[in-house]
C-alpha cells in the first residue's frame, strides 16, 4: 500500500536546520560562530525535494513500476547555506567544503540501522548565499533498508520509520584552517507513490 506524502507546514515555505559552530563560539539556531571560519553561518532546506517525485522529507526506498520503468534514484534536496560576516571591517575570504556526511538517527529504538553515508563534493563558499544539492539518502542504502523487509527481517508495519538525518559538513578556511558544522533534518523512510509529481 502507498503512503500519502507529510505536508509539513513550516514558516515561509523553508525549514531552517539547527546549526553547530566548531569550536569556543555560542551556537543557536538559525546561526553560529565558528571560531575558524569568521561568519556567522545558516543552513536551511526548502520544503520540497529538488528531485520532483521526491516529497519533501519523505523517503521512498521500494521501486515503484511507473509508466517509464521501475523509479528509484537517490533522495537529494536544497541546500543553502548564508554567510555573514563577524567583524564587517574584516575580510575571511571564501570558505571552502570538501565533504558531508549524513548519519540516520531512529526515533525508536530497534528501528533499522542505515550505514552513514558520506559525500565528497568541492565548493566554494562565498559571502551571503549559497546554494547546492546534497544527497539526503543514495540508492544503495536505500535498496539496502528494502531488502530488510523483503527478507522478513522487519515487519512491513512499521513503515515508515522515522530518523533524523544529521549532515555534518567539513571544509577549510582561506587559510587552511579546518571548520566543521552540523544541521540536522526530521525525515521518514517508506513506501511512497512516485511516479508522479507531489502536488
Amino acid at each position: 500500500m502507498k503512503l500519502s506524502g507529510r505536508l509539513f507546514v513550516l514558516f515561509l515555505g523553508v525549514f531552517t536546520l539547527f546549526v553547530s559552530g566548531c569550536g569556543s563560539g555560542p551556537s543557536s539556531s538559525p546561526a553560529s560562530i565558528s571560531n575558524n571560519t569568521w561568519y556567522n553561518m545558516s543552513v536551511s532546506v526548502p520544503m520540497d525535494s529538488t528531485n520532483p517525485r521526491s516529497c519533501k522529507m519523505d523517503v521512498d526506498v521500494f521501486p515503484d513500476p511507473c509508466s517509464d520503468g521501475q523509479y528509484l534514484v537517490d533522495h537529494t534536496t536544497s541546500v543553502s547555506i548564508a554567510l555573514t560576516r563577524v567583524d564587517p571591517y574584516t575580510d575571511p575570504g571564501p570558505l571552502f567544503l570538501e565533504k558531508y556526511t549524513v548519519d540516520y538517527i531512529p526515533s525508536v529504538p530497534g528501528s533499522p540501522i542505515i550505514p552513514e553515508m558520506t559525500v565528497y563534493q568541492t565548493l566554494q563558499l562565498a559571502e551571503g548565499g549559497n546554494t547546492f544539492q546534497a544527497v539526503v539518502m543514495d540508492v544503495g542504502r536505500k535498496q539496502d533498508f528494502a531488502t530488510l523487509f523483503a527478507t522478513d527481517q522487519y515487519p512491513q508495519s512499521i513503515l515508515p520509520v522515522s530518523y533524523t538525518a544529521v549532515f555534518t559538513f567539513y571544509g577549510q578556511n582561506s587559510y587552511g584552517q579546518p571548520w566543521v558544522f552540523q544541521a540536522y533534518a526530521p525525515i521518514y523512510v517508506g513506501e511512497y507513490n512516485e511516479c508522479v509529481a507531489c502536488s
